[in-house]
């Protein structure tokens, strides 16, 4: 039986996307509000589905 939360892990950040950037595409809005975050990093995140939209 799999019980699905709505509550977020611990360590997940939620951003907010304004009309500034309504259109960017979502790796380099990542890159530019995650600056200490390697890009391989934010990729990957992006690959196994860890980012959501």
């Amino acid at each position: 039986m799999t019980i699905l939360s709505d509550k977020k892990p611990e360590n997940a950040r939620e951003l907010h996307v304004s009309d500034l950037h309504d259109g960017q595409r979502i790796d380099n809005f990542l890159i530019a509000q995650l600056k200490n975050v390697p890009r391989s990093h934010i990729y990957r995140l992006l690959r196994t589905g860890q980012i959501r939209v």
